[in-house]
């Protein structure tokens, strides 16, 4: 049996660490040195309000990626985004059985929700019992095959219980380090979905809800009782600030605009050429990569042009995955070396084979299946246009981006349709079958998020995966075989090998086709702002941050 203070899950083979890096100027070429993860030094308690300006939000962290995540629950332990290793947070230790299928940890002393209830191992199992429900209800979609095989929590006292599971769930410690399994209050679970993502819930965080709009603004309110902070953290008591104050401003530009004149003392996203335009004295920019499946070309593999290997092939090797990040993405991010981003665990880096940009290869192999050139800029077969058809939204990339995506792809004499759609609706409208390809990403905190997506039960859950069977496509069962093994060995050299052979028959079929590390999470702030850090998420964390007077 593993046992774990914190100090486990060292010796990572192949894993790229990456941490949190500062910029100052960032598309000029002069982006500053990377950082610890931790960010800049955490600044003395000045008090003060933080007014945020973000996207979007949600008041409840585990139904979807959101700014002030970490302000309102905590999670069991904690994961350094840098090393990838586990520490303490509302868990002082744990166990983990040798074939992953019983977690049990001891919680810390006096812990409590914020309306003063006890945060206890019957809170914990409440939880994990609601994450269940959460799935049936069409919620959790972060967490979706994490309790697959889950038998249910074995609470043993007031401070000790113990997860268990009939078959291995390596991927357990990762999921709760995140925001996505923190521990709110057993009575939330009683509340519609929507009413916990648009009014709140009831955390042990260093902040509570003060008031809310739903989908305009929340308020933030510093918590004075708060002593049990992750490992992680710097300020090991109540946070800094007195309160924060989230406002939703879907316009980049007026985001960026706030920050430069004093309204706003931190936004979220600011665009690349935005960035250019922030006084570099004033504000400082940072980012973060993110776990899970990088920026790509989501396939609708049921098109009929697209059932052909060598035409998906093509538009893999047509693609200059450095002149993308170069010319248009700037340092904040790179280019893909493989399905998953660079900064998760199993990891392994193909650019310099299946993902090396070859445009005489793509011809060829356009030409192998009649679509030859002359007549036109465009290839042609049977009198017809090679024509394919892109679907984007504004929440993973710019016009920019993928007008240069297309111009490369007519290098090749392929005829790329450009389509803008808000994220709900590009995601309602690929799955109907309209487009051949949605840019896209998959943010998680394994490499699970394979399993989740590309094994056929996953698939079956998400119609944005566009086959019933891999075996479809790749002509036998290795696929859906990896998948599955890779959710039950350990972290080890063998599930190492696994998660690398699922990446290779991903790309060998060019099932996903990889554009650009998973999408970096860039802020900027005032520079009075002081003592921001990131997730491994990529969420920001408040609770070391004050206000440098």
């Amino acid at each position: 049996m593993a046992t774990t203070d914190g100090a486990a899950d060292r010796g990572r083979l192949g894993r790229r660490q990456i941490g949190l890096a500062v910029a100052a100027g960032w598309l000029t070429g002069h982006a500053g040195a990377a950082t610890a993860q931790s960010g800049r030094q955490a600044a003395p308690a000045g008090g003060g309000t933080l007014r945020v300006y973000a996207d979007a939000f949600s008041v409840d962290p585990r139904l979807a990626w959101t700014v002030g995540a970490n302000a309102l629950a905590d999670s069991l332990i904690d994961r350094d985004p840098t090393t990838l290793e586990f520490t303490p947070w509302l868990a002082e230790s744990w166990e983990v059985d040798g074939d992953a299928t019983a977690f049990t940890f001891t919680l810390r002393e006096n812990i409590t929700f914020s309306n003063g209830d006890p945060l206890d191992a019957a809170a914990v199992k409440a939880n994990f019992d609601g994450a269940v429900a959460d799935l049936k209800a069409g919620g959790g979609w972060y967490i979706r095959g994490v309790f697959d095989h889950y038998l249910g929590t074995e609470v043993i006292d007031a401070r000790r219980f113990t997860v268990r599971f009939s078959a291995g769930n390596a991927p357990f410690l990762a999921n709760v380090s995140t925001s996505q399994l923190a521990i709110i209050h057993p009575g939330d679970f009683a509340k519609t979905l929507d009413e916990r993502r648009n009014f709140g819930v009831i955390g042990s965080g260093p902040f509570v809800v003060g008031a809310v709009k739903p989908r305009v603004s929340l308020r933030l309110v510093r918590r004075a009782d708060y002593a049990w902070p992750s490992r992680l953290a710097r300020r090991q008591g109540p946070a800094g600030l007195e309160a924060i104050e989230i406002v939703v401003v879907p316009e980049a530009g007026v985001r960026e605009g706030a920050l430069r004149s004093g309204e706003a003392g931190l936004i979220l996203r600011p665009t690349p050429e935005g960035v250019t335009r922030l006084p570099k004295d004033e504000i400082e920019v940072s980012w973060r990569q993110q776990t899970g499946i990088g920026k790509s070309l989501n396939v609708n593999l049921r098109a009929e042009k697209l059932r052909q290997l060598e035409l998906r092939q093509a538009v893999l090797k047509a693609i200059d995955r450095r002149e993308l990040a170069e010319l248009v993405s700037g340092p904040a991010s790179r280019p893909a070396g493989s399905i998953l981003a660079s900064a998760t665990y199993g990891y392994h880096d193909f650019s310099d084979t299946l993902l090396a940009y070859d445009p005489e290869g793509a011809r060829a192999l356009l030409e192998k299946i009649g679509w030859v050139a002359g007549g036109g800029r465009f290839r042609r077969r049977q009198g017809r246009t090679l024509s394919l058809s892109l679907v984007w939204d504004d929440s993973h990339t710019t016009e920019e981006f993928v007008t240069l995506i297309k111009d490369q792809l007519a290098r090749v004499g392929i005829d790329l349709s450009l389509t803008f759609r808000k994220i709900t609706q590009a995601s309602a409208e690929f799955r109907e079958g309209r487009y051949d390809f949605w840019y896209q990403n998959g943010t998680r905190a394994d490499p699970d998020v394979l399993r989740k997506t590309y094994s056929n039960a996953g698939v079956a859950l998400d119609a944005n995966v566009r086959y019933v069977d891999s075996a479809e496509i790749t002509g036998s069962g290795e696929l859906e075989a990896l998948l599955q093994r890779s959710n039950l060995v350990p972290d080890s050299p063998e599930r190492l090998e696994i998660l690398r052979r699922a990446q290779e028959i991903l790309l060998q079929y060019a099932i996903r086709i990889p554009v650009e590390d998973n999408p970096q999470i860039v802020i900027a702030a005032a520079r009075q702002v002081g003592g921001l850090r990131f997730s491994p998420l990529g969420e920001p964390v408040f609770a070391d941050v004050a206000l440098r007077r």
